[in-house]
């Protein structure tokens, strides 16, 4: 029996995938960054027992198996062989892994064709409306002649292309520290809202995402304001939380009314849960239904700063403030 070298299969087998009919449906397969794409191809003949992976990229094509024999050296492949069905596993997915990958017999020729689409995991960031947002992207190894687009899904023109703004927009901007490319959005509003695709583009005109983020705008906190005049120093003043819109039960959440200093910024805790955290008689803390009520008792010039009531819940916080004319 003649022995024939594995770079001579290797050779034919290349030979082969570009001569021979090998047409096959190609299929999409769908892969989030870090994730793994499963391939299977079925083998439906018990003679055809000789098949391989080949994967086609922009400098050719890569042998990655014979059988379950791997003959590349990256780790992120493996091939498992169950019955005539044979998996195709690629781990850890980047953006290099894209691409058409085939499965193929010398026999059968083509059996299957699949395109595989790696896709950057969509991340979602809630600001209040006035707020700045900050969309990072990190980009690894150099850029070389390919450039940073920042692009807003539905929106025919890019925010950014580098550093440029494409609207001139000041309150827009991308700031780039290390590998770090952030997109700032100043002042943000409801029509800032939306998904933001951060993408690397080369000459060619080839596209790669590299992060995608879902902003969400909300409108800022109703304020209420409480007026403690001279003539009303000494009585009473009273706050309250509105906690109906709650999406987890009141019980499991647990109420804190904070107290902000107006120079230092710095917050005093002043009641959590039912438990009040000042010795004396100055505040009361009853929650009746779904009403958490702080009372500042002989309320004078003292209790005049911003009073913030928050819970466990992130979609609710209630801020009242108090100021003297």
């Amino acid at each position: 029996m003649v022995s024939v070298p594995m770079f001579a299969i290797y050779f034919l087998i290349l030979v082969c995938s570009n001569i021979c009919n090998t047409s096959a449906e190609e299929k999409e397969v769908k892969v989030h960054i870090g994730d793994t794409a499963l391939l299977r191809c079925d083998v439906t003949s018990d003679t055809d027992r000789q098949v391989f992976w080949i994967k086609e990229g922009p400098r050719g094509q890569e042998l990655i198996s014979i059988g379950s024999i791997l003959f590349t050296q990256a780790e992120k492949y493996d091939v498992t062989v169950t019955g005539n069905q044979f998996v195709l596993a690629i781990s850890d997915a980047v953006d290099p892994d894209a691409g058409t990958y085939r499965c193929q017999t010398t026999e059968a020729r083509a059996i299957a064709s699949f395109k595989v689409v790696v896709e950057a995991r969509e991340k979602v960031i809630r600001i209040r409306s006035g707020r700045t947002a900050k969309l990072p992207c990190h980009v690894t190894g150099t850029l070389g002649t390919q450039t940073i687009v920042w692009k807003k899904k539905g929106s025919p023109a890019p925010v950014t292309v580098g550093l440029f703004t494409f609207d001139q927009d000041p309150d827009m901007y991308v700031t780039v520290t290390g590998g770090k490319w952030t997109l700032v959005i100043r002042n943000a509003e409801a029509e800032n809202a939306g998904t933001y695709q951060c993408q690397i583009r080369a000459r060619a005109g080839d596209v790669r995402v590299l992060a995608s983020i879902k902003l969400v705008v909300e409108e800022e906190e109703k304020r209420n304001t409480i007026i403690v005049a001279e003539r009303q120093q000494g009585s009473s003043a009273t706050l309250r939380c509105n906690l109906e819109t709650l999406t987890t039960p009141l019980e499991q959440s647990k109420v804190t009314w904070v107290k902000v200093m107006v120079k230092s910024n710095f917050r005093v805790i002043i009641a959590s849960g039912s438990k009040i955290f000042f010795t004396d008689d100055k505040y009361d803390l009853s929650v009746i239904d779904d009403m958490s009520t702080l009372t500042i008792n002989d309320a004078d010039q003292s209790d005049e700063r911003t009073y913030l009531c928050q819970v466990k819940d992130p979609n609710r916080c209630n801020v009242f403030e108090c100021f003297c004319f």
